[in-house]
C-alpha cells in the first residue's frame, strides 16, 4: 500500500513461453522425428472428428537431452515439465467454453494437452490454421479454429471486432446516446494538440463525440497516480511535446488506426494533483472518472509491460512467439494463455487506480504480452481463436470483466469491488478515495437504489431496508460502520450442532487480514480507507479472505429489520473543528471542503479490559478478555481481540504480529452502532439453545491510538453479537441489558451496556 515495491503482492507470477513456430512438414529445415514419435499417426491423431474413437498419446520412456524431434519440442514445450509424458486427450467445445450441448459451439472440438491435475498451462491446440494465407481444407467442420499471432498487431481485425459491437449491441455498448461529459478535455490525435470535447468538429454542444481512453501504468521513478506526472507536459496552445513516452505515442497511434480521433489520458487531459489553482477542478473530475470511461467509445487497456517506457505490445514491441506446429498440410497452434490468467498477473492489475477503469469501460481492448482481447457488454473475443462472431456471446472461456456494467453497480457487488480494491497497491495512501471515487459515484447515479457514501462507506438506500418504519440517516451510515473481514461471531442462522464459539477460528483461520495503513493515515479508522491488507497473512489461496457489512445481506432487500443502536446520534467532526449534526446538518456536511477527522457517537457501549496470561505452548503470551465480558462474549471474541492488539501494535507492512509488544494490560471500550430486533421496548421472549438468539448486534471494538491513555480513540475492530434482547435498567435512562449473549459456550450471559458519547478518529 505505501510503496510500488509492495505493487505486486497480491498477483500470481505467471510464467512465459516462447518458442515460436516449430516445423515438421519434412522440409530440410524441419527436426528428425524419434523412434517414439515416428509411430504415433500424427495426422489421424489431430484431424479427430465427433464419432471416432478418441486416440491417446500413450505414456513411452523420458526424451533424450539434446533430442530435435519437432513433436517432442512442441509437447514438452506445452506441458512446461521436465519430463515427456503427456497424453493428449480430446473434448468438445462446450467442455471448456461454457456453452451448453445444443450451442454451435459445442459441435467443434479442441485438442487440448494437459499435465496430470488437468490443468491448462498454455491453452489449446487448434487445429488447420490458415497456411500462407489460404485454407488447406476445403471443406472445414470447425467453427473454432486456432489463429496465428504476428509479431505486430493486424489492427483490421480489432477493428472488425469493434464494427461487430457497434452494429449488434447498439443499446447496451453505444456511447452515443450518452451525453457529453462536461468539461472533458480530450488530444486531437491529428493535431497532436488537446482540445476541449465541447468545441469538436460537429459542432453539437451536447452530443457525445467519439473518443477513446487510455488505461495504463506509469511505471519506473515515475508514477501515473503521482501528481507530478498528471496534466502537464503541454505548452500554452496545449500542443504535446515531440517526444512523448512510447506507450502514449503508440496509444496515439492505435486510436488513429482504428478510425478515432480523439484519446483521453490522464497525463494530458486533467489537472495535475499539485495544482492547488485547479484543484476543485480536479476533485471533479475524478467524481466523473466512471463517467469519463463509460461514455468512451473503447478503453485501450495496456496490460502489458513495467510502463510507459516500455511502449504497448504489438504496437511497437513484439508479442512473445506463439508456440505452434506446421505439418506438410496444416499449421497447429495454441491459444495461448487464458487472458482473465494473464491479465490478472500484469503490473496494470495491481494498480488501484486502474481496477474502476476497467470495470466501468464498456467497451475494453486489452492488450497483453501475447495477444490482444475485446470484451463488450456482449461478447468477448481471443484474437488466437478464431470464429464466427454470431457465436461470440456463448463464448464464456478467460472472460476477463463482469458481463455488464449494470451487473457490477448493484448495491450488493460494491462490498465485493472494495475486497477487490483493497488488495491493489497505491505509491501514496492520500490517493486511496480519490482511485476509487468514480466508482462510488456511478453507485450514487444508480436509477434504482442509488447508494451515496460518506468517505467510502456506503449510504444504503432507504428502501433496501424492510421492517423499518422510518429509515434515518443516522440508520443508514451506523449499519456502513459494520464492515468487517469476517463474520466475527455466531448469528441465529448458525447451526447449534457447535459448542464451542472456538470451533469457528477452526474453519476461519485469517482473523485480521487487515491492519491501520502506517502513520500518519490520512483517513480515520472508522472508514475502510484507512486499512490495508496484511501481507504475512492473506495471499491468493486464503479462502476465508472476505470482506462484508454486517447484517447487510446478499440479496435485495439487503436490511431486514436492521436500525441503529436505540437513541443513537452521529456528528461529523472537521479539521476546522467545527462538529456537524449528521442527522440534521446533511446539506452543510455535503458541502463542507475541510478534511473529516472523526466521529462522534452518543450510543450504547461497554467497557473490555484486556490482560496478559502465562504463556502457552511455544512460550507464546496470550491476551484474554477479563470477565464480566470473557464470560459474555466467549473465547472466540478474546481471540480476535488478541490479534488485534497485536496488529495495531504493527507499523512495519512485513513484520508479523507474533513479534508484537505485549503490555499487561488493555483498556477497550465496545461501541454499538447497529442492530437488529433491538426489542427495546416490552417483555422478552428468551429463545432457547445455543445458535438461537433472536437479536443481533454490531460492536466496534476501540483503543487508545499507541496505547496513549490521552491519545485518541480509534477502531481496532468489530465484532458481531447474538443475543436475545436489550432491556433498560430501572431508574437508570442511561443503562440497558443485553439479554442473553450467545457465546455458543452452552450458557448465555447478560452484559450491561451504557449510553456513552465518544470520539472515534
Amino acid at each position: 500500500m505505501n510503496g510500488e515495491n509492495h505493487s505486486r503482492i497480491f498477483t500470481k507470477e505467471v510464467p512465459r513461453y516462447g518458442a515460436g513456430r516449430i516445423l515438421a512438414d519434412g522440409s530440410d529445415d524441419a527436426g528428425q522425428l524419434c523412434e517414439v514419435c515416428q509411430d504415433i499417426d500424427f495426422a489421424t491423431l489431430l484431424d479427430w472428428q465427433p464419432g471416432d474413437s478418441r486416440p491417446w498419446v500413450s505414456r513411452r520412456k523420458r526424451r533424450k537431452e539434446g533430442n530435435l524431434c519437432p513433436w517432442c519440442v512442441f509437447f514438452h514445450s506445452m506441458i512446461t515439465t521436465g519430463k515427456f509424458t503427456p497424453y493428449l486427450r480430446i473434448r468438445l467445445a462446450f467442455e471448456r467454453l461454457g456453452g451448453g450441448e445444443k450451442h454451435a459451439l459445442g459441435k467443434s472440438v479442441l485438442f487440448e494437452v494437459t499435465t496430470r491435475n488437468r490443468s491448462l498451462p498454455w491453452g489449446y491446440i487448434n487445429g488447420h490454421a490458415k497456411v500462407n494465407g489460404k485454407d488447406k481444407r476445403q471443406v472445414e467442420s470447425r467453427v473454432i479454429r486456432g489463429r496465428e499471432i504476428s509479431p505486430l498487431l493486424h489492427l483490421p481485425l480489432a477493428k472488425s471486432w469493434i464494427d461487430f459491437c457497434g452494429e449488434n449491441h447498439t443499446e447496451a455498448c453505444s456511447a452515443k446516446n450518452r451525453v457529453l461529459v462536461k468539461g472533458l478535455k480530450l488530444i486531437d490525435c491529428e493535431e497532436n494538440k488537446v482540445v476541449l470535447a465541447e468545441h469538436h468538429e460537429t459542432g453539437t454542444r451536447h452530443q457525445n463525440v467519439d473518443y477513446v481512453t487510455l488505461s495504463y501504468v506509469w511505471g519506473g521513478s515515475h508514477h501515473k497516480d503521482d501528481g507530478a506526472a498528471s496534466g502537464q507536459g503541454t505548452d500554452d496552445g496545449g500542443h504535446l511535446p515531440r517526444d512523448l513516452p512510447k506507450l502514449i505515442a503508440d496509444a496515439i497511434a492505435t486510436t488513429r488506426g482504428l478510425g478515432y480521433r480523439y484519446l483521453w489520458v490522464d497525463r494530458y487531459c486533467m489537472p495535475a494533483k499539485g495544482d492547488l489553482e485547479r484543484a476543485l477542478e480536479r476533485q471533479q473530475q475524478l467524481d466523473i472518472m466512471g463517467q469519463i470511461f463509460s461514455h468512451s467509445t473503447l478503453t485501450l487497456v495496456v496490460a502489458a509491460g513495467e510502463g510507459v517506457d516500455d511502449g504497448i505490445a504489438g504496437v511497437s514491441v513484439p508479442r512473445e512467439e506463439q508456440l505452434s506446429i506446421q505439418t506438410g498440410s496444416d499449421l497447429f497452434t495454441t491459444s495461448l494463455l487464458r487472458p482473465d490468467l494473464e491479465v490478472a498477473s500484469s503490473k496494470w492489475a495491481s494498480r488501484a487506480w486502474t481496477y474502476q477503469e476497467g470495470l466501468l469501460s464498456r467497451r475494453r481492448l486489452i492488450f497483453t504480452p501475447s495477444q490482444i482481447y475485446f470484451q463488450c457488454q456482449a461478447m468477448h473475443c481471443h484474437e488466437s481463436l478464431s470464429l464466427p462472431l454470431k457465436y461470440a456471446p456463448g463464448l464464456n472461456f478467460g472472460r476477463v470483466f463482469p458481463t455488464s456494467t449494470e451487473d457490477i453497480l448493484r448495491p450488493n457487488k460494491l462490498k465485493n469491488h472494495i475486497k477487490a480494491y483493497l488488495a491493489k497497491s497505491l505509491t501514496y495512501t492520500d490517493d486511496h478515495l480519490d482511485a476509487f471515487r468514480g466508482l462510488l459515484h456511478e453507485y450514487s447515479r444508480r436509477e434504482k437504489l442509488p447508494v451515496e457514501h460518506l468517505l467510502g462507506l456506503p449510504l444504503f438506500h432507504p428502501d433496501d431496508f424492510t421492517r423499518h418504519k422510518v429509515v434515518s440517516q443516522t440508520d443508514r451510515l451506523a449499519v456502513a460502520l459494520g464492515w468487517m473481514p469476517n463474520r466475527t461471531l455466531p448469528s441465529s442462522s448458525i447451526s447449534a450442532a457447535s459448542n464451542s464459539s472456538h470451533d469457528d477460528l477452526l474453519h476461519n483461520p485469517v482473523i485480521d487480514p487487515y491492519s491501520l495503513i502506517d502513520s500518519p493515515c490520512p483517513f480515520p479508522s472508522w472508514t475502510w480507507l484507512a486499512w490495508r491488507p496484511n501481507q504475512t497473512t492473506y495471499n491468493y489461496n486464503t479462502p476465508s479472505y472476505s470482506f462484508n457489512f454486517n447484517l447487510v445481506d446478499d440479496a435485495s432487500p439487503l436490511l431486514d429489520g436492521v436500525s441503529a443502536a436505540p437513541g443513537m446520534e452521529i456528528s461529523v467532526g472537521f479539521s476546522d473543528g467545527m462538529v456537524l449534526s449528521w442527522e440534521i446538518d446533511g446539506d452543510a456536511i455535503a458541502r463542507k471542503t475541510d478534511k473529516i477527522e472523526m466521529l462522534r457517537l452518543k450510543t450504547y457501549c461497554f467497557d473490555l479490559d484486556v490482560k496478559k496470561t502465562t504463556a502457552g505452548a511455544g512460550n507464546r503470551s496470550t491476551l484474554s478478555l477479563a470477565e464480566p465480558v470473557a464470560s459474555a462474549l466467549g473465547k472466540s471474541a478474546s481471540e480476535y481481540v488478541d490479534a488485534w492488539i497485536r496488529r495495531s501494535s504493527v507499523t512495519v507492512l512485513s513484520a508479523s504480529a507474533d513479534d508484537a509488544p505485549i503490555d499487561p494490560e488493555y483498556h477497550l471500550v465496545g461501541v454499538l452502532v447497529s442492530g437488529r430486533h433491538w426489542k427495546s421496548d416490552g417483555p422478552i421472549h428468551r429463545a432457547t439453545g445455543p445458535g438461537s438468539a433472536a437479536a443481533t448486534a454490531t460492536a466496534l471494538i476501540c483503543g487508545r491510538r499507541n496505547w496513549d491513555p490521552e491519545g485518541q480513540l480509534v477502531r481496532l475492530g468489530a465484532l458481531s453479537i447474538a443475543y436475545d434482547g436489550l432491556v433498560p435498567v430501572a431508574n437508570e435512562a442511561d443503562a440497558s441489558i443485553m439479554k442473553g449473549i450467545d457465546a455458543r459456550s452452552g450458557e448465555k450471559k447478560d452484559l450491561r451496556v451504557r449510553l456513552r458519547e465518544l470520539d472515534i478518529y
